[in-house]
């Protein structure tokens, strides 16, 4: 990992490291030790785990503070949505963990450098060796930045778990039978569409689409309810 590399990413980051042997540690996934062991002394695993425990604890005091009148159960929800894979994935790209990356050549040519997984995985990291590096301070601002910057995206996907249960709980209520069917999936392989319909008792209700099918899945049971309020008013 050239230096030039190190403080261009540290630039972008707009944290600068005291101890930069921290943040090289953290990009080095543990298949470089498993492949080239005398390269370095000890893969990201433990910066992970600690980075892991100190987001949930930024994540968790932002939350209980911004949201005053939300329930336990609402907390952990939206918790959940941001303290995790996808959320730490995105931002691992942002900011570039993505070329920083070390893998041994395996995991490379499995693709691993684009493995939300392991971007996640050494966001995780990152953000354990900044703790390690400069405290609390710097990460805890920046982080909740980024929660604030994400807020839209786990309003909606807090909207779409919302729309799925809530058709969930209408057709147990009322006896029906409930099923969701892929009508189209288009786009290149990294940029797939889907199309979906939910259909009720065999009957289609309604459509939706999105570029997952869990997300189709969820405008297809938001699309279903307002019609099926319609029709009760």
């Amino acid at each position: 990992m050239s230096k030039s590399n190190l403080d261009h990413f540290q630039e972008r980051l707009g944290y600068r490291f005291q101890h930069p042997d921290l943040l090289q540690q953290a990009m080095i996934h543990r298949s470089v030790l498993n492949e080239r062991p005398n390269e370095a002394a000890e893969s990201n695993e433990r910066l992970e785990f600690l980075g892991d425990a100190v987001l949930e604890l930024i994540t968790t005091d932002h939350f209980f503070r911004r949201y005053p009148k939300d329930p336990e159960g609402e907390l952990s929800r939206k918790r959940a949505l941001a303290v995790c894979e996808a959320s730490f994935a995105e931002i691992g790209r942002e900011i570039g963990i993505d070329s920083l990356l070390q893998l041994g050549h395996g995991e490379e040519m499995q693709g691993g450098r684009e493995k939300p997984s392991l971007l996640a995985d050494a966001f995780e990291a990152l953000c354990g060796a900044i703790y390690l590096d400069g405290g609390m301070n710097f990460l805890s601002s920046w982080f909740v930045q980024k929660l604030e910057d994400m807020h839209g995206k786990l309003e909606a996907s807090s909207i779409d778990t919302d729309a799925k249960s809530a058709l969930h709980r209408y057709v147990l209520r009322h006896g029906l039978s409930q099923d969701y069917v892929v009508l189209e999936e288009s786009g290149p392989s990294h940029q797939r569409t889907f199309r979906v319909a939910v259909e009720i008792n065999g009957k289609r209700i309604a459509e939706g689409s999105g570029k997952s099918k869990k997300r189709a899945e969820a405008q297809a049971a938001h699309a279903a309810l307002m019609l099926l309020n319609k029709n009760m008013h």
